[in-house]
């Protein structure tokens, strides 16, 4: 098969005049700033420097602008509800913009929390689920009644950050961005008054003096708050941190019905598969439990995607560079050409069985097997941030937000 047509989506949205682009802009993150019709002709995506909604028409081999539309403040998610309708979240104005397609403007402006990031409807087109982030909820809108009080799920998370429906329609999966990775700090009195820290690997030079009491990071390994040399900190961190990494929400009672741990430790955008319902999730795991700078050699988190099954109960794990030797942190020109960093957005395809995932800091989408591994590199330009798949057509539309 051959490989994936891909849209690059970089000119058409810098028409703005000079002065309307100069202006410092608060840097909010896009969650879902990209997305098609259910038809395939149209193309919506959220210009978050100049807070307005472009509209292009695809129809044809390339893209066209054929409007823009003013939204609230920093639109970092567009979601297409009907053929006329549009939702934009506006992180930094805590709205939703309606928005009619044909009428080309904001026919509705709801009031939905602190910084909210992504939204999306049930398959029956009855109610809105939004996530806010600063306030670790959900929000339920009723479609049929758009002033009515909504109803609010609480998560047990920090920052949720992106939403995706399973393919029967019957739940909504939600990703925590800062989910952490099951590491918490002791004081460093209190790493004093049990032993002190664990002598430095690789031992100090002797001629060095003697080096500052600080404080320690551990680890649960499942039993036990454990340091590098399987210390048991237990007595000291009389609690367990929550690590929900994706919380499963059951569309007809509104509630959590199932936590995911394990994923990663910053978690970015989910992805399913339409027909088996299988999650890749877009990740970095911190390894930030590791002490001196020899033992890292610049390597402090990896770039991940977390394969997780239908139901929630296999979590796969696999890097993004399997091509790297960590073993020679020099690397090669080569090694690095290949790598991929920062993955923000992730679509899959269930015709091509592959799953592409936008790498913010390396200017290119990886495409994967449903296994993992990798298969092709794309190069797309500076910043991909929004990938939008049409299968029917075999296009990619990769959005550059630095560009």
């Amino acid at each position: 098969m051959p490989p994936i047509r891909i849209a690059i989506l970089m000119g058409a949205l810098l028409s703005l005049p000079t002065a309307a682009r100069a202006i410092p802009q608060f840097e909010s993150p896009p969650v879902h700033p990209i997305d098609l019709s259910a038809d395939g002709s149209t193309l919506l995506v959220t210009h978050l420097a100049d807070h307005r909604l472009a509209v292009f028409d695809v129809a044809g081999p390339v893209p066209v602008l054929v409007n823009e539309i003013p939204v609230g403040l920093d639109p970092v998610t567009v979601r297409v509800r009907t053929a006329t309708e549009a939702w934009v979240v506006n992180h930094l104005s805590d709205t939703i913009s309606i928005v009619d397609l044909t009428l080309g403007s904001v026919v509705r402006t709801l009031q939905v929390g602190d910084e909210p990031t992504d939204v999306v409807f049930d398959a029956a087109g009855q109610r809105a689920f939004v996530c806010v982030s600063q306030e670790d909820v959900l929000r339920v809108w009723d479609l049929g009644d758009l002033s009515a009080v909504p109803i609010t799920i609480p998560l047990t998370g920090s920052d949720p950050r992106s939403l995706a429906l399973t393919p029967d329609g019957q739940s909504l999966w939600v990703t925590v961005q800062e989910s952490g990775n099951e590491t918490t700090a002791i004081h460093f009195e209190t790493v004093t008054e049990n032993g002190g820290l664990p002598a430095p690997t690789p031992a100090m030079d002797a001629g060095l003096p003697a080096p500052p009491q600080t404080a320690l990071i551990v680890r649960h390994d499942g039993q036990h708050w454990v340091d590098e040399i399987a210390r048991s900190w237990d007595a000291e961190v009389p609690y367990r941190l929550y690590d929900h990494d994706l919380f499963r929400v059951d569309l007809a009672t509104a509630s959590v019905v199932q936590t995911v741990r394990g994923v990663g430790t910053t978690l970015f955008n989910v992805g399913v598969h339409p027909i088996s319902g299988d999650l890749w999730v877009s990740n970095q795991e911190a390894i930030n439990e590791v002490r001196f700078e020899p033992n890292l050699q610049g390597r402090f988190v990896d770039n991940r995607l977390t394969r997780v099954s239908a139901n929630g109960s296999i979590v796969q794990p696999g890097s993004l560079n399997p091509h790297i030797n960590y073993g020679n942190p020099v690397g090669s020109a080569a090694e690095r050409a290949q790598s991929l960093s920062i993955p923000t957005d992730v679509v899959v395809s269930a015709s091509r069985a592959e799953v592409y995932v936008a790498a913010f800091g390396s200017r290119k989408v990886g495409a994967y097997d449903l296994n993992g591994s990798p298969i092709r590199r794309y190069d797309v330009g500076l910043g991909p941030a929004g990938l939008a798949l049409d299968d029917a057509t075999d296009r990619l539309f990769v959005y550059n937000r630095i560009a």
